[in-house]
């Protein structure tokens, strides 16, 4: 009878609505913590790096599944960790070299030799506003060429003279690899929320001219045709 009675205590407890309220809560933490490990993570840009493809203080929603089971491929917009900042943990850049291409900065201007092939190909980038078009510099001397192995990724800003990238190992070359391997990439751009002023009540670019969100019509891949 005693043993009944706990139970049938313990069974009210456990039905109690502060009880159910703290089980759904910890169902929800739960699932939210899911789907920003292995689904899909928030971050805020802050910084004009990959202008004007992305502006300062625009929310982006990055895709943290597809590299679960795809390669990043070589126009992918990413967010990774390079570990050269520790008040900056994570940057978005655009992969332009993917493992075994070899590539050159020379004019200005960037090539790409795939595996397998005999020619430096000069590639096109039409995300590029006209202030950062052919104006690729090298950071060491007036030609450098780089060659990638498995697992290596080169990146480069869309505003192309106003950051750094893996031209100089992101902050420099001292005893660092300018490349960045798949295990520090965290996801590829999915949706571009853009920034809502509440002052102006109305979406913004850094420049506070008039804008909207992108949502899935993101700047986060290109096609390069000529390297067919």
């Amino acid at each position: 009878m005693e043993k009944e009675k706990k139970e049938s205590t313990l069974k009210r407890f456990l039905n109690s609505e502060p009880i159910l309220f703290l089980k759904d809560l910890l169902i929800i933490l739960l699932i939210v913590l899911i789907i920003r490990l292995f689904i899909a993570m928030p971050f805020q840009i802050s910084w004009t790096s990959m202008k004007d493809s992305y502006y300062d203080r625009e929310f982006i929603i990055v895709d943290r599944i597809s590299y679960l089971f795809w390669t990043p491929k070589r126009w992918d917009v990413i967010v990774f960790r390079p570990h050269v900042n520790e008040n900056k943990e994570y940057f978005l850049k655009r992969i332009i070299w993917i493992p075994w291409d070899e590539l050159k900065i020379q004019d200005w201007k960037i090539f790409i030799k795939q595996k397998w092939k005999t020619e430096f190909i000069e590639i096109i980038e039409p995300y590029l506003n006209e202030e950062n078009k052919w104006r690729t510099f090298s950071w060491s001397n007036w030609v450098s060429e780089y060659k990638l192995w498995e697992d290596e990724y080169f990146l480069i800003w869309d505003n192309r003279n106003y950051s750094t990238d893996s031209r100089e190992c992101f902050v420099n070359c001292d005893n660092r690899s300018p490349f960045i391997s798949k295990k520090d990439i965290r996801g590829k751009v999915f949706l571009d929320l853009w920034h809502f002023s509440l002052k102006e009540m109305k979406f913004v670019t850094e420049d506070w001219d008039e804008s909207k969100p992108k949502f899935f019509w993101v700047d986060s891949s290109h096609d390069y045709p000529e390297l067919k």
